[in-house]
């Protein structure tokens, strides 16, 4: 008995050790990362700066990919790098985490791990208890290795023509009600891809918008709220039913959604564009209730960015009804869950869609101002794809 109970010491010994060294070494990868994802931010700015001016037939262009890698030097090179991988890894980090913390919790209670499970609840009810300030403190070094993962800064880039009257922009029918002279707006970002990059590429230029997202993410993923809070400075909410009509009623704007959500994710494939929108009009009916415009985005590249398994979609999308990812990503080969590199990544924001003040549509309202969304994301993905990888490519609405 008294062997076992040494031996029983020795082990919890062990573990505490592990543990202990396990913590120093991440603090240690997470210092060295953040040092050199301030390096890429740096150099990304000061490339930028070189860049070519913008076309002047496409004012709102921010830079092309014309700032070559041949005239930084080798340790420029390999800290750009270094500190790409490094915010690629933290974003992994994140969504590994998302989806891994309730099967830690289940097993831990199952087990009768009590300090885990303790630990694990304490995280899921501090954002709710406590609210975190939306400081950023690392935004710009983390979408600074975002985009440099990529290839040169430029290589990513946002064209705003939300200010643009073209035939994109369809004349506000008449409402119920009289609407606030402001807008109210929802954007919404297609295609969803594994990542959703063009998101952040957004929130990069519009840090004020509230990203909704799955009521997976948003009531049951601690860490996914307290990372893009406290270190992105993301103002994060739901879409969920119940959420989505109080954050609507509120009159908060803009709100940044991605309509076609895990289905959309699921549906991936590098060579094709493909967005999951025929039935998905929900997000209409919520619009026209509390009076939104729709402002259509997409991201050219956004599909190209990691392979996906296709077929199985039946009991795919059911999980994904239950707000649960159905996706096998595979992206870099030495770093299967980091994104091909070498890929233009475009996001195009389009006019607003003005939709009426109707509080209470039918379904002959939804179905029409559906249609009108639909058409003007199509127009949008027409003028969007021109001179890319994606001209050649119908956009395919599931």
């Amino acid at each position: 008995m008294v062997q076992k109970s040494c031996s029983n010491h020795a082990a919890q010994q062990l573990r505490h050790s592990m543990v202990r060294k396990g913590f120093r070494l991440s603090s240690l990868v997470l210092a060295t990362g953040t040092l050199f994802m301030y390096n890429t931010q740096a150099a990304s700015v000061h490339c930028e700066q070189l860049c070519s001016q913008p076309n002047t037939e496409k004012p709102q262009q921010i830079c092309e990919p014309k700032c070559p890698d041949k005239d930084t030097s080798v340790y420029d090179c390999i800290t750009d790098l270094a500190g790409a991988v490094a915010a690629w890894a933290f974003l992994v980090t994140v969504w590994a985490t998302a989806v891994g913390m309730p099967v830690v919790l289940v097993a831990s209670l199952v087990m009768s791990r009590w300090r885990i499970a303790g630990a694990c609840i304490a995280l899921y009810l501090l954002p709710h208890v406590v609210d975190v300030p939306a400081s950023g403190l690392m935004r710009d070094p983390l979408y600074a290795g975002f985009k440099r993962w990529f290839g040169p800064p430029g290589l990513c880039r946002l064209i705003d023509y939300s200010e643009e009257n073209t035939d994109l922009q369809l004349k506000p029918e008449p409402s119920v009600d009289p609407v606030p002279e402001t807008r109210r707006q929802l954007f919404c970002m297609h295609p969803h891809g594994i990542y959703s990059f063009g998101v952040f590429q957004l929130l990069e230029k519009r840090s004020e918008m509230k990203v909704l997202s799955a009521p997976f993410l948003y009531h049951f993923s601690p860490l996914f709220r307290l990372t893009g809070k406290l270190l992105l400075g993301i103002k994060h909410g739901s879409a969920g039913r119940r959420d989505l009509s109080k954050t609507m009623k509120s009159g908060e704007s803009p709100l940044l959604l991605v309509p076609g959500g895990f289905h959309e994710a699921t549906l991936v494939c590098p060579g094709h564009e493909r967005v999951f929108l025929r039935n998905r009009r929900g997000f209409v009916k919520y619009a026209l209730r509390y009076g939104y415009d729709l402002v259509p985005c997409y991201t050219i590249g956004e599909s190209d960015l990691m392979a996906n398994p296709q077929g199985g979609w039946g009991w795919r999308f059911f999980l994904n009804s239950l707000s649960l990812p159905a996706v096998l990503p595979w992206g870099y080969s030495f770093m299967p869950l980091l994104p091909f590199r070498g890929v233009q990544l475009v996001t195009v924001v389009g006019p607003p869609l003005s939709m009426p003040h109707i509080p209470n549509p039918t379904d002959a309202d939804v179905a029409k101002h559906h249609q009108r969304y639909v058409d003007a994301l199509l127009k949008l993905y027409e003028r969007a794809a021109v001179g890319s990888a994606s001209s050649s490519r119908p956009l395919e609405i599931w």
